[in-house]
């Protein structure tokens, strides 16, 4: 059995080679498509390439930020009047007015021509002029480079003190008429009085003529509207010291009723609220002593108290108005200077004893400070240094500073 399976094994083989025999040449190459030759093989086509565009990125815008805005801080340029020396005054107090053919200028009648040399004295001398009211309150201010001096008149209103013409200017042929051309030209000078009025015995222009009330109603409101104020000297100009203390109540009550009537005749009401309370003595002499008291407790209809008292005098050196805040200052006894010829020439002649006003730029000072005393006074202190400025007196709108060494001290105003 074993032989027979061999030989089925050899047939088996010879069989397969036979077969192989007979596959592989029809499987072989012709010998044409073997040989070599010298035609170049085809180029085989590349694969087409696609270019591709890079995909647009989103484009970044960033976010606006809010613009911070600087905070404005409301504030007010400040230029200080600043007095290197406290500052003295003199109240020089004009009566009535003549014409140049007079003989000779008094103490209570000044000439016309001779009134408008003084002017030029005093000017030429660097006086410039303060409105009584401002001083009394802390407001001691000129230009720079002048001296303080207040003009005030007593017994008003005569028609040779101030008379306005048609166009409603004061006339040439008054005193205040004199005093406003020269303002006119030398404008640093000023244009200020204090009007001590005697309504019931000082008859304004030509009492005769029935239009003449409302022109002194017109007169006293131009007046007020150009710091000519009108102050109280009794309605009659009584001698106080023969007058009972209920007589001079009434004489100083009567004179302020008749006034404010006057401004209600002129439809002038809006002047009323800035009538003062301020007395001058009539000759200069006060109430007997048990009456001094009462006159001091005059309460004007507006219910202001008396603010101050002024005295009349011959001039001397020791006799200036002290500054408000100096411990020499007394309010009830304010002294006024008779302006005869010999007494401007004094003042002339003694005009370096006056200091002169100086500045000190102070910048932009903010509101917030400006409203506190305190805070101010720190502020002054500070910038005074930084720019340079003189020690001294500095007056910054209704408020009084000593500054010395870059340090400032609120001073206050003797009541």
């Amino acid at each position: 059995m074993r032989s027979n399976l061999k030989v089925k094994i050899h047939k088996s083989l010879w069989l397969g080679l036979l077969l192989l025999g007979l596959i592989l040449p029809a499987c072989s190459l012709s010998p044409a498509a073997t040989s070599l030759d010298n035609k170049a093989p085809e180029e085989m086509p590349l694969p087409s390439t696609q270019v591709l565009t890079p995909t647009a990125l989103p484009t970044f815008t960033p976010t606006a930020q809010p613009t911070l805005t600087p905070t404005m801080v409301p504030s007010t340029p400040v230029t200080a009047t600043v007095w290197e020396r406290d500052p003295y005054i003199v109240i020089l107090t004009y009566h009535q007015f003549a014409a140049n053919i007079a003989k000779q200028s008094t103490g209570l009648k000044v000439r016309f021509e001779d009134f408008e040399y003084q002017l030029n004295q005093i000017y030429d001398a660097g006086f410039s002029l303060v409105p009584l009211e401002d001083w009394l309150a802390g407001k001691m201010v000129v230009p720079e480079g002048r001296r303080p001096l207040i003009l005030s008149l007593d017994d008003l209103y005569f028609n040779n003190q101030i008379r306005l013409d048609e166009e409603g200017n004061p006339l040439s042929d008054t005193g205040l008429g004199i005093l406003w051309d020269f303002y006119q030209e030398h404008p640093e000078f000023g244009y200020s009085a204090a009007l001590f009025v005697n309504l019931g015995n000082k008859l304004y222009a030509n009492p005769d003529d029935p239009g003449w009330e409302m022109e002194l109603a017109r007169t006293i409101a131009w007046g007020m509207d150009h710091d000519l104020m009108p102050y109280n000297h009794f309605y009659t100009h009584p001698r106080l010291d023969w007058s009972s203390g209920s007589s001079i109540l009434w004489e100083a009550e009567q004179n302020d009723l008749y006034l404010r009537q006057l401004l209600l005749m002129a439809e002038r009401e809006d002047l009323i609220p800035r009538l003062g309370n301020i007395l001058a003595l009539t000759y200069g002499l006060w109430p007997q002593p048990g009456d001094i008291e009462t006159m001091l407790s005059y309460v004007n209809p507006e219910g202001e108290p008396v603010q101050a008292v002024m005295e009349i005098d011959r001039i001397s050196l020791e006799m200036y108005l002290f500054p408000p805040y100096a411990p020499g200052f007394n309010r009830f006894h304010v002294p006024r200077h008779v302006a005869s010829p010999s007494a401007v020439d004094f003042l002339v002649a003694n005009a370096e004893k006056f200091p002169r006003a100086q500045v000190c730029d102070l910048g932009n000072i903010p509101n917030s400070i400006l409203s506190q005393p305190e805070a101010l006074a720190d502020y002054i202190g500070t910038q005074s240094a930084l720019r340079g400025c003189s020690d001294g007196v500095y007056v910054v709108n209704e408020d009084l500073f000593r500054v010395q060494g870059g340090t400032a001290e609120l001073l206050d105003i003797n009541s």
